[in-house]
């Protein structure tokens, strides 16, 4: 059995061979939209944290790649410890440019003498280029009269040649680059600039980040295709220039298009994780013991359940589920999993914790506890699923005392249900089956040992299971 996730493999030749998640006709939609607008072009894919935003655009690059349309994936995260990031993205370009280039030498010479000025561009600092970096956001005039207000004539003089002169190189920095990045091929055919990670960066070298692409890297034939959390790098936005600031309007000056990733699929993502982890084989393994036959359908149900009602986003799933797979390895096999107990516990200690604790407390009820989870679903849903059903029916099964007796409205409520003549069928039969759980969660012969659970459930707490991919 796997211990954790792996990354998900992406063949050069056949990049959605492992496209669990349905990605390939989104992808190849977008490009088509984009190889046919006009160019420069910055475009924005947002989506939350964990949704699969890195693996969708190597997808994606890998694709292009196979039509042979040029593309560089640029790492913001992974290179926000230098400077400029305006050198950094240089930098990337230059390990990956000759594979575009090719035999052009005259392409290669001019690429050469771009990076040069480039480099020249990034150690040129004064006021006024702020201006030019922040689209007008700063009142820069002020800060340039603030700044030369205690200078001498000549350093004045000196601050404006200095600013002439890095105008100077920004508008060959642009003319040369145009002219690497011009397209020979009819139809044209754009170059993709994808830029990952950016949410995660310092907000400094976001927002810096940012402004490079709009005010130096505008060059015809590119299309920068930015991955990002739009929240978070709002959140950053503030940051740097204030609570105060219309961060949104903000982002509005770099970006020409946004998009929303499309919702995942989480039910084929979290079969595709049960798949990866072995469990198959886990559960084959107790089929001869009669009371372990629903296990596997328990567990699998209830988690999807709980996963779309919480809208957990990929990452989530990866973790939560990591914890559960914990707990199912220390557990033997001739042993109860509570399978739906395992999956309330985990869920509820991350999402509430007061709650997890009071549902661990020998002297409470899980009332609560069921009252919070119906919280993500619709009476009038919830009472034509099974699955829930037997979430609540474990729930007061889980919380008996010792002499086997019930002590819980939500029960006390069902039964009042299915006494009622005014009830619905749905009603009647939902609490009928709510009941019947409760009484009896696993067989006759024993009731549910919570203690146990707990204890695998806490041992799990232990392991650092955060996920990097996304």
């Amino acid at each position: 059995m796997e211990i954790k996730i792996r990354p998900i493999t992406i063949p050069s030749e056949t990049p959605f061979v492992n496209d669990e998640l349905d990605r390939q006709v989104e992808i190849k939609n977008l490009t088509d939209l984009l190889v046919n607008i006009e160019t420069p072009l910055v475009f924005a894919i947002d989506a939350k944290w964990g949704s699969g935003k890195t693996t969708f655009i190597k997808m994606w690059q890998a694709d292009l790649s196979n039509q042979e349309i040029f593309s560089l994936y640029f790492n913001a995260w992974e290179t926000d410890f230098a400077e400029d990031p305006l050198i950094a993205f240089l930098g990337e370009l230059n390990s990956s440019i000759n594979h575009y280039l090719k035999k052009d030498t005259g392409k290669k010479k001019l690429w050469e003498k771009t990076k040069k000025i480039g480099g020249h561009i990034a150690k040129r600092s004064i006021p006024v280029a702020v201006k030019l970096g922040t689209a007008g956001v700063i009142d820069t005039d002020q800060l340039l009269e603030k700044e030369l207000s205690g200078l001498s004539q000549k350093l004045a003089d000196d601050a404006v040649n200095s600013y002439n002169h890095t105008k100077s190189l920004i508008d060959d920095f642009k003319k040369n680059l145009k002219e690497v990045f011009k397209c020979s091929k009819e139809p044209k055919q754009p170059i993709f600039i994808f830029i990952d990670e950016l949410d995660r960066c310092r907000p400094t070298y976001a927002l810096e980040l940012l402004e490079r692409i709009k005010h130096i890297l505008d060059i015809e034939n590119l299309v920068f295709v930015l991955s990002l959390d739009k929240s978070q790098l709002c959140n950053s936005i503030k940051a740097v220039y204030g609570q105060d600031l219309d961060s949104i309007a903000y982002l509005r000056r770099f970006i020409d298009i946004e998009y929303s990733l499309k919702a995942p699929d989480r039910k084929n993502y979290i079969a595709s994780i049960y798949k990866k982890f072995g469990l198959e084989t886990f559960f084959e393994s107790r089929k001869n013991y009669t009371d372990f036959r629903y296990e596997k359908d328990s567990l699998l149900k209830i988690f999807n359940i709980l996963a779309d009602g919480f809208r957990l986003s990929l990452r989530e799933i990866e973790q939560y589920f990591s914890r559960i797979y914990l707990v199912i390895l220390s557990t033997k096999t001739n042993i109860h999993l509570y399978t739906p107990i395992l999956v309330v516990m985990t869920f509820l200690k991350e999402k509430n914790s007061k709650l997890y604790i009071d549902f661990i407390d020998p002297l409470k009820n899980g009332d609560e506890v069921i009252r919070f989870f119906r919280g993500i679903i619709p009476d009038h849903e919830r009472i034509k699923v099974f699955e829930f059903a037997l979430l609540e029916g474990f729930i007061i099964g889980a919380k008996k005392n010792r002499h086997e007796e019930i002590n819980s409205e939500v029960y006390r409520e069902h039964i009042k249900i299915v006494e009622n003549e005014k009830s619905s069928q749905d009603e009647r039969y939902y609490s009928e089956r709510v009941i019947n759980i409760a009484k009896e969660p696993i067989d006759w012969r024993s009731g549910i040992d919570l203690g146990d659970i707990i204890n695998r459930v806490e041992m799990v707490e232990q392991f650092n299971l955060k996920h990097e991919n996304s």
